[in-house]
């Protein structure tokens, strides 16, 4: 069974490895910042590998302890700040996998959302449907509750596209996940017609990729680029498979996939083009 599981946030993991670096150059170990503060050793731990949100009055005493400079004591405590309270999704921690549930709390705080996607609908454009529909197909055992748990989960995913400071969200989806029929031909003319509807929102942007394109650095691949603003300031690529979910954050990888996804966006059918081809769809 999945255990319960807090997702660490972005913001959070940065702050996990900024406060284990200062402690380390401080040359001090848990036990002894234990001995010279009232902090637990295993909340230190918990802190320090992402596990645990600190309270302001722990992370000013570490700061205190280590003799961080006032400039970056303003910088961390901004990531302790502005990290996200994912408290809607404890109620379903204990069904779902614990690579998706830190998925999720990253790409609630990313400033930018790139992703490439050659057999199914990105899940921020899903429909309910067309959720419902694939959940059964991936996961036949599970129980209805389950199910509509799911769904409800990405529904609440969706509602980042709707906020005031919304990221910008770039879909690449490849022609074959716009025609493979995930349930009724009515489900997927509604599927399209939603795609095109969420195309009107000022921060979102749509390609279709048509086989007309060929070959490419992708085609085997779908992934996400998240992009992180200050004081984050880095990107991270994530890629999910049956078997497991990977986050990647190694330079050379980033700029593999960036690349790729800007060879795709060079190639695939402009916007309005892509607005044209979802109508026809959303007819047909």
């Amino acid at each position: 069974m999945t255990r319960q599981f807090r997702p660490p946030t972005a913001r959070i993991r940065r702050l996990a490895v900024e406060l284990t670096a200062l402690r380390q150059q401080r040359r001090l170990s848990r036990d002894e910042v234990t001995n010279r503060t009232d902090i637990n050793q295993v909340t230190l731990y918990r802190i320090e590998t992402g596990r645990a949100r600190p309270q302001l009055r722990t992370l000013n005493a570490l700061l205190e302890l280590y003799e961080v400079p006032e400039q970056k004591r303003g910088l961390l405590r901004r990531l302790l700040q502005e990290s996200t309270n994912l408290s809607w999704l404890q109620k379903y921690s204990s069904g779902i996998q614990e690579a998706y549930g830190t998925y999720i709390s990253f790409e609630a705080e990313a400033y930018s959302i790139r992703t490439f996607e050659p057999v199914l609908i990105p899940g921020l454009l899903q429909t309910e449907a067309y959720t419902r529909t694939l959940t059964k197909a991936f996961h036949p055992k599970l129980s209805v509750e389950a199910v509509e748990d799911r769904v409800e989960i990405r529904k609440r995913r969706k509602e980042l596209l709707l906020k005031d400071d919304a990221p910008q969200f770039w879909a690449i989806i490849d022609e074959a996940a716009l025609r493979r029929a995930v349930g009724s031909p009515d489900l997927m003319r509604e599927q399209a017609a939603y795609i095109l509807a969420c195309m009107d929102y000022p921060t979102v942007t749509v390609q279709v990729l048509p086989f007309a394109a060929g070959a490419h650095p992708a085609l085997a691949s779908s992934f996400v680029v998240l992009g992180f603003r200050e004081p984050i300031a880095a990107e991270v690529v994530y890629i999910e498979s049956l078997a497991s979910s990977l986050f990647l954050e190694e330079q050379d990888i980033i700029e593999q996939h960036t690349s790729a996804f800007e060879h795709l966006r060079a190639v695939a059918s402009s916007p309005a083009a892509t607005a044209d081809f979802l109508a026809t769809l959303a007819r047909s």
